[in-house]
């Protein structure tokens, strides 16, 4: 952009927010900027026939913060304010390139998720296999290994390794020592109960990371969560991984639900006195058992979102010395990142596949109708590029304009809809019912627009 330029605002909403800004939020794409009083008015002069050299020169004569100024220091920075903007999106110039953003008809793939047993030896509350666990499903191992070379020739690089219980499954090791074999990075999701000297030994061998279950700091709680002992016994385990060379890829991950919501910071002091270097975090999900527990361990909107700015303290304190990962709670800037940034879901990017070898979007679709293959009479490549992922992907890009609550906020065009699996979970079956999340996530917008002013702020082009 230059000063002969002729920059028009794009169709965008404006919210009031605090201390004199306000947010601009583009109608139809999913950028916003937080901007001050004189930012909007600049941005409100962008008609596509004004030069920026002529919105510089009405701005100085209006605001005070640019009056005082050189007429050549003024323009310069109206016109890195209108930069700024233009970056975020929110303002257009002709002969400018195109607005590139669009949701792609395919997304790369990162990784697969595999259940390769529904086998376990514990009984959580909360855990969503419900009515599948233990029927002893399960693809056979020739199967399986067919299956994940289709997902690797297809260019994914990392295999989670989950159940039930993967350790249940009786030739687990063949299976992880092959994926290395071939290529895969693997990471193993357990309750920790039994990992063994032997068992660290071939974890060792392969290199695998693992993730071990953890959702309280005491016996108490934990054991009423997962079954008595189980705290004692993951315990050792975890111990065990830490004592090998695996220590530097070993994490920790709870689920929170009401039961323990109070108790994460005295669970990552834990994490910190065993010197693990990561901890994750995730809300409970009304499936599986926990649907006919969802009394004891549900969450309301507002525990959830104390929950979330709990989290978000804690990343904060604790810096590096303990990575906190929390996707899908609110307030922790999970997809909100700066302004212009796409948040966009990723389905399709991490297949999930069920011990029975169906295939869907993602893992919070497991046990849903949404299943886009089935691995026992489909290739991954016939799977990944057919018309149901296809279908799934148009209908949750479509969500901001679907869902009938998205229609009057002013947020959708970011949110674009929330996540369509929480809402399948959550009140139906519909790929157009809300995401129940969706008032704490308008909260968190309203915080992180505040917090991430455009850079040209900072520089006094809008200071008000």
């Amino acid at each position: 952009m230059d000063a002969d330029a002729r920059p028009r605002l794009a169709d965008v909403h404006c919210e009031a927010g605090t201390l004199g800004q306000y947010v601009l939020v583009a109608s139809e794409r999913p950028f916003w900027a937080t901007v001050t009083a004189s930012g909007l008015a600049i941005a409100q002069l962008c008609d596509g026939c004004r030069t920026v050299r002529e919105i510089a020169g009405i701005a100085a004569a209006r605001l005070p913060s640019l009056s005082s100024l050189p007429a050549a220091q003024a323009l310069f920075r109206v016109l890195a304010f209108l930069e700024d903007l233009a970056r975020h999106g929110l303002v257009h110039t002709p002969g400018a390139p195109a607005d590139r953003w669009a949701w792609a008809e395919s997304v790369p793939l990162a990784a697969v998720f595999v259940e390769i047993t529904d086998q376990c030896n514990l009984a959580c509350k909360h855990c969503y296999l419900g009515k599948r666990l233990g029927r002893g499903a399960g693809l056979d191992t020739p199967s399986l290994k067919t299956a994940l070379l289709g997902f690797r020739a297809l260019g994914v690089e990392s295999v989670v390794y989950s159940g039930g219980e993967p350790l249940l499954r009786r030739d687990w090791q063949e299976l992880v020592c092959w994926g290395a074999t071939v290529g895969f990075e693997g990471t193993l999701l357990t309750n920790g109960t039994l990992v063994t000297p032997e068992v660290v030994s071939v974890l060792e061998r392969v290199g695998l990371a693992v993730q071990v279950s953890l959702d309280a700091p005491n016996a108490g709680v934990h054991d009423r969560v997962r079954g008595l002992g189980a705290f004692d016994d993951a315990l050792y385990g975890i111990r065990l991984l830490l004592e090998s060379r695996l220590r530097s890829r070993v994490s920790l991950s709870c689920t929170v639900s009401a039961l323990n919501a109070t108790l994460l910071p005295a669970l990552c002091d834990i994490a910190v006195d065993l010197g693990l270097p990561r901890m994750g975090f995730g809300i409970v999900q009304r499936a599986g058992r926990a649907e006919t527990q969802w009394d004891e361990l549900g969450l309301c909107l507002q525990e959830q979102i104390r929950v979330g700015e709990m989290l978000e303290s804690l990343k904060a304190g604790y810096g590096q010395r303990l990575q906190i990962a929390a996707p899908g709670c609110v307030a922790v800037g999970d997809g909100l990142r700066r302004p212009g940034t796409v948040r966009g879901c990723p389905v399709g990017s991490t297949p999930a596949v069920d011990a029975d070898g169906h295939v869907f979007g993602c893992q919070l679709f497991i046990d849903t109708p949404h299943a886009i293959g089935d691995l026992r009479c489909q290739s991954p490549a016939e799977i990944m590029e057919g018309e149901p992922l296809k279908r799934l992907r148009e209908a949750i890009a479509a969500r901001s304009t679907t869902v009938p609550s998205c229609a009057p906020c002013v947020w959708r065009s970011v949110c674009q809809g929330g996540c369509a699996a929480r809402g399948v979970r959550n009140c139906g079956m519909s790929l157009n019912d809300p995401d129940p999340l969706c008032e704490g996530y308008r909260y968190a917008f309203r915080r992180a627009s505040r917090a991430f002013p455009v850079e040209a702020e900072q520089q006094s082009a809008s200071r008000g």
